[in-house]
Formats: C-alpha cells, sequence, structure tokens
C-alpha cells in the first residue's frame, strides 16, 4: 500500500472486498473529496504516482480532442473564478417549472432529503451538446426539488473498474450539501468539461494502488449502476444521473432532451419500486457500460 493511505486519511479508505455483478471478488479502492478545491490542494501537494501500472502520467500527454485542455490548464480550472452563460441559466429556470410532479412525488419522504449521484465520467463517444444538455436538466431537477421544499445532496460520482472487473475505483467529490446553494459553476466544470475527467480524476487514479496494468491503458471502464448501488448506500430517496446516452440524452433539442431524460429517471423509479416488491435483496440492474474511458 502507497504512502498516500497515511498522507491523506481523509482522502483515501482503506480497499475492501466487495461482490459485484460478474466478478466472484472484486477490490473496491475509494477515495472522497470535499470539493474542486480540495482536488486541486490534493494533486498540488505532490502525492505519490503508482509508476509501476502508469508509467506514462496523462499530464504528460499532448493536448488534443480526447484529452482537452492541458493539465496544467485543467488543474487552474478548479479555483479559477468564472462565470455561467445568461442563456444557461434561462433554460435551468425554464425547464425547472417544467420538471413532471410524478417525479417529485417519487422522491418525497418525511425528511424531504434527495440524494444526487451524478457521473463524471466522460464517454469516449459522448458528445460535447449531450453533456451539457445533461448537466442543464441536472440543475433544473435540483432547482424544481429546492423550489419544493427538498433538501438536495449532489455528489459527483466516477466509477470505474479494470478490465478483468476485479477491481473497481470509486472517486466522490462533494459539489452541494443538503443546506448549501447550488454553485453553477462548481456543476458545470466537473460534469461539463472532458479535462475534469480525463486530466485531473485520471491523475487522481494514477495515485491509487490499482494493481492490474490494465488500468495504465485504459484508466478502466465505466462502472454501471448496479456497481453503483453496491458502494454507495441509497438512505433516502435518491437520482442517478449517469451516461447521457442512458437517460436518453442525445444532444440534440434541448427540450426533448429533458422530456426523455424526466421520464426516464421516472421510470427507473418505478422499476425499482417493482423489483423491491418481488425481493428486498434485489437491486436494479443494467447492462454494463464498457466504453473505454482513456483508451485513446
Amino acid at each position: 500500500m502507497n504512502s498516500n493511505y497515511e498522507k491523506y486519511p481523509n482522502i483515501f479508505v482503506k480497499p475492501q472486498e466487495i461482490d459485484i455483478m460478474y466478478s466472484d471478488k472484486c477490490t473496491l479502492y475509494q477515495l472522497n473529496f470535499n470539493g474542486l478545491k480540495d482536488i486541486h490542494d490534493f494533486l498540488v501537494s505532490n502525492p505519490e504516482v503508482n509508476t509501476e501500472v502508469f508509467r506514462e502520467l496523462v499530464r504528460n500527454k499532448e493536448s488534443n480532442y480526447f484529452f482537452g485542455s492541458s493539465y496544467e490548464d485543467a488543474l487552474d480550472s478548479l479555483v479559477k473564478e468564472t462565470k455561467v452563460k445568461e442563456e444557461i441559466i434561462d433554460s435551468i429556470n425554464e425547464l425547472a417549472s417544467k420538471v413532471d410532479e410524478r417525479l417529485i412525488n417519487e422522491l418525497d419522504s418525511e425528511n424531504k432529503t434527495v440524494d444526487i449521484n451524478v457521473s463524471l465520467n466522460y464517454p469516449a463517444n459522448g458528445s460535447e451538446r449531450s453533456m451539457l444538455n445533461r448537466a442543464i436538466i441536472l440543475a433544473s431537477v435540483i432547482k424544481a426539488l429546492e423550489d419544493k421544499g427538498y433538501k438536495v445532496k449532489l455528489t459527483g460520482v466516477s466509477l470505474s473498474k479494470s478490465l478483468s472487473y476485479t477491481e473497481m475505483l470509486d472517486i466522490n467529490v462533494k459539489l452541494k450539501d443538503y443546506d448549501e446553494k447550488l454553485d453553477l459553476v462548481t456543476l458545470f466544470k466537473a460534469t461539463d468539461t472532458k479535462s475534469f475527467l480525463r486530466r485531473i480524476l485520471f491523475s487522481v487514479t494514477e495515485t491509487t494502488d490499482v494493481k492490474g496494468y490494465s488500468w495504465g491503458d485504459t484508466y478502466g471502464i465505466n462502472g454501471s449502476t448496479s456497481d453503483l448501488y453496491s458502494v454507495i448506500p441509497q438512505n433516502n430517496p435518491s437520482l442517478y444521473f449517469d451516461n447521457a446516452e442512458k437517460l436518453k440524452i442525445y444532444g440534440d433539442i434541448l427540450e426533448n432532451d429533458f422530456d426523455e431524460c424526466i421520464e426516464t429517471l421516472y421510470e427507473r423509479i418505478e422499476l425499482d419500486k417493482m423489483t423491491e416488491m418481488f425481493s428486498k435483496n434485489c437491486v436494479y440492474k443494467e447492462i454494463d457500460d464498457s466504453l473505454l474511458r482513456g483508451k485513446r
């Protein structure tokens, strides 16, 4: 085990064995960050890098369409002050008023708290417009819930696993707590920027103690919703904004993507309720997203 576990005890969780689909034994590596600045401060503190697995560091790779901006620019952007365009804010406010009441009612609970997890993975074939639309729709759902008196916690999740399914990496980033106001700049930096995954989170991955050599080439394959349920307890009513395409967000007309996404989220909740009727131990399963996250 590398020295990062001792040097950063508030970030690194001791590896543990878990059960996931298609694997008899899987080692979970988990890191928790208290926001984007926490990631920035971690990376600039020169944590130990797993050079045995990651022999060509992502920070040294040239800027191109896949990686986006340089590592230095991506790192600076985590703490740089920026603004969200007014037309995007207008779209969020407009869509928030159109969120289906059925979805909001399904998330009702005694304490009126909702946990939303959003995938920070940026699929190799994902379009920039679909990622932007997903971020706008996510912000509109949060606003709609809070306008109805709900308290929402938003966590960014980068869930990946080795090609052999024997190792899983779970990087969690707090984007908003229950009593905090949603910071749109933080949301868009984390969910609508390819360099955040492919420069920043890949650099975080390089500091972990993963063993499989395939990590050095692919940085893992995307985890699925069933994987998420295996590693993150769902104590409150929850939503998972995963791959845009799985939410039927295709980057076309925003209003169409919004309608399809809201209906998909509602149908997932209904499916969860149906499976729970048959078995309390049954979880919603879906086909794994096997897109290579770091393969060029």
